[in-house]
């Protein structure tokens, strides 16, 4: 499927939810251009797949939720800055879906925090 859809010049997301410390190596062998991760660290997946695809990922779900916006700047801006490492690139998000009750405060508290730290990292520069 990931053949096909590279037919028509699209960049493929594969994502799995849970724990994938143990098959991120094995991860970029599908093809896929970005790898969004859910429960592992943003370094791990770095170490494991970064040299061969771009990382979405892996802010928790149960953070966003119940976090204040204060924490989730600060974790975001963590994670951004680990995500830099990557040599094909970071893309910070969420590890899943936000859930509908999220206070849209901590939203906005963890785009501001994913903006401002790129900013304040250099991180709009496009990687090879």
């Amino acid at each position: 499927m990931i053949r096909f859809l590279h037919r028509y010049d699209l960049d493929i997301v594969l994502h799995i939810c849970g724990d994938t410390r143990a098959t991120i190596g094995m991860m970029p062998e599908t093809g896929a251009d970005l790898l969004s991760i859910d429960r592992i660290d943003i370094r791990d997946a770095v170490a494991g797949a970064g040299s061969s695809c771009r990382i979405v990922g892996s802010y928790d779900t149960s953070a966003i939720l119940l976090s204040d916006p204060a924490t989730i700047e600060r974790e975001v801006a963590a994670m951004v800055a680990a995500g830099r490492e990557c040599p094909k690139g970071f893309v910070a998000a969420t590890g899943c879906e936000v859930p509908v009750d999220t206070p849209p405060e901590n939203v906005r508290a963890f785009v501001r925090a994913a903006k401002q730290a790129g900013l304040n990292q250099d991180y709009g520069r496009r990687r090879t």
